[in-house]
């Protein structure tokens, strides 16, 4: 390009290409499009609701209407073997295949590397933040930009230095988050998160931005009730790692949750100069990608016949071969490994992607294990596992929470799981670990969870508060023994209704058989690690009480529940 407009002479082929280029594409360029306006610095203001759309071809999408059989195929694995027969059973597909997979390898190659889009242009581009990153740089030093955005700019981890840059050059006015309840946009889905960013041009700086969270109606921006200002210190307070805008639907929530941060440090702290802060030495693993290793999944249809032998999770069967149940997170609760279940799963419930719920008499019974939907070979796992194949339990948490309920994990046995239900080892003795269980599966925690996003990603999960292993092992008053042995004594009672956690009571030196799964006593057990996580973060009546009544479905779930429990013996009651 810049040979030729230097005048030399080109190829002629080169450049009939580059008109056909020019042509199809119809590159805009800017300062040829508004040249008076950006010799002056850029615009005054710039508004937009730009597309929200992945760069990166979508295999389902392509082929939903074009070859349904591709689109739904059973797993990712099936598909690829599909698509990859297309130069036999239809080349004109696949030749059509061939040139998108080109064309949006091109595009995001460009938006990625060429330096147009430093702050948009990352991971699996989104179009939403190119276009962001383009009316950043579009205004003028006294203009401003806004937008609706989905809220991922601002909550999630692939732009976290675009909001970083924002803050750190106090050019972000405004953040007010909405959720589509209310179905502001009607063709978009009511769980949507968006909302309205607004930054300003260098020359004016922004010390305490505005934001809001979950609102459903424009006019709610100015309830003081749901608007608040939080300083670049006070976000670095509670996500120092990523400095993502945390979420409170109420100006209350930002109060108590800065109260938690004060009483206990983050789980892992990451400084910009590289140090790394981990008094728990917890590492977080994912061992097999539900779509990318789906090729190693075995079927539980193809596997129950073969099978002879259970030794904890681990299957025996009759040619010799060990598998694992692969774990999903809808198959386990708080303090429950047996929560859902593929036995007897029904069409609509597989629609909706939930599992029949294990009854109380199966749960009673600590011979039975769940029926998982695929098993994977024992030596995939230990491979998966590599230096952490030595344990025989982990922490398993949910990588999507539902409802209020956000972080939701237990102790499950050493088996094989999903991308969406990721475990946390650490070489920590076992009593010390099954407290950090307890802490990370109380109200408390859930809690300041639930302010920063539903997906619990690694670094979601990093900047969780938890009191240390210093303040855990040291003896309480109150608790007339130290937290640890009071949290693991009730966490093993909770978890260990199984003969495949055996391992796990072992370690906390017990040899005895499990215990018997009690509904009751399982809610007050609950309910007093609830109450004891509350007072090691030092949260007062008034905060205590606020985080407890912003649980309103679960409360009401308890306090008329599916197993009848009394309202006295909920842990509403019970705290």
């Amino acid at each position: 390009m810049w040979e030729y407009l230097r005048g030399t002479t080109l190829d002629g082929l080169l450049i009939a290409e580059a008109d056909r280029c020019a042509h199809t594409h119809r590159f805009f360029h800017w300062p040829v499009e508004f040249p008076d306006t950006l010799a002056k610095g850029g615009f005054d203001i710039v508004i937009g609701n730009p597309p929200w759309e992945r760069v990166k071809l979508q295999e389902e999408e392509f082929f939903a209407s074009r070859d349904p059989e591709i689109a739904n195929a059973k797993n990712a694995a099936a598909r690829k073997k599909l698509i990859a027969a297309l130069d036999e059973t239809n080349p004109h597909l696949a030749a059509d295949w061939n040139a998108a997979v080109r064309t949006a390898a091109c595009e995001s190659a460009y938006l990625r590397h060429s330096g147009r889009y430093p702050l948009g242009g990352v991971g699996d581009v989104n179009t939403y933040a190119v276009f962001a990153d383009h009316f950043r740089q579009a205004i003028n030093p006294n203009g401003r930009a806004g937008m609706i955005l989905p809220n991922g700019l601002v909550t999630g981890f692939t732009y976290r230095e675009f909001l970083r840059h924002l803050l750190s050059t106090k050019t972000l006015v405004s953040f007010y988050g909405f959720e589509n309840e209310d179905k502001l946009f009607k063709s978009v889905h009511n769980e949507t998160k968006f909302g309205l960013l607004t930054v300003t041009g260098g020359r004016h700086s922004v010390v305490q931005p505005w934001f809001t969270a979950h609102i459903r109606q424009p006019e709610q921006i100015n309830d003081p009730e749901r608007r608040y200002a939080l300083t670049i210190d006070e976000i670095e307070a509670i996500n120092p790692n990523t400095l993502n805008l945390p979420a409170f639907r109420w100006t209350k929530d930002a109060e108590v949750t800065a109260s938690i941060h004060k009483a206990a440090p983050v789980l892992v702290r990451r400084h910009p100069d590289g140090r790394v802060e981990n008094p728990w030495q917890a590492d977080f693993k994912t061992l097999f990608h539900m779509s990318g290793a789906s090729g190693d999944f075995l079927d539980h249809q193809d596997i129950a016949p073969l099978i002879v032998e259970r030794r904890g999770a681990l299957a025996i069967l009759k040619d010799g071969r060990q598998v694992y149940p692969l774990y999903e997170g809808k198959m386990f609760w708080h303090f429950d490994h047996r929560y859902g279940t593929y036995e007897g799963q029904t069409e609509k419930q597989a629609n909706k992607g939930v599992l029949p719920p294990v009854s109380d008499a199966q749960h009673d019974d600590p011979e039975y294990r769940i029926q998982p939907r695929y098993w994977v070979d024992a030596n995939l796992t230990s491979s998966a596992l590599a230096e952490d194949d030595s344990y025989e339990w982990f922490f398993a948490w949910r990588d999507v929470g539902i409802s209020e309920r956000t972080f939701i994990g237990t102790i499950i046995p050493k088996t094989a799981a999903g991308d969406k239900s990721p475990i946390l080892v650490s070489p920590l003795p076992a009593k010390s670990r099954a407290a950090l269980a307890a802490c990370l599966s109380s109200l408390a925690t859930d809690y300041s969870a639930r302010q920063r996003a539903m997906n619990m990603k690694y670094f979601v999960v990093e900047q969780i508060p938890v009191p240390p292993p210093p303040v855990l092992s040291a003896s309480i008053r109150w608790l007339g023994v130290s937290p640890e042995d009071w949290l693991a004594d009730r966490v093993l009672e909770l978890c260990y209704t199984s003969d495949e956690l055996a391992p796990f009571a072992a370690g906390l030196g017990r040899d005895h058989p499990p215990f018997r799964w009690q509904p009751e006593r399982r809610v007050i057990l609950q309910a007093e690690i609830d109450a004891a996580v509350l007072h090691l973060y030092g949260l007062n009546r008034a905060q205590a009480e606020w985080l407890l009544d912003s649980f309103t479905v679960l409360r009401k779930y308890e306090e008329g529940g599916s197993r009848r429990v009394p309202h006295e013996t909920t842990r509403a009651g019970n705290l």
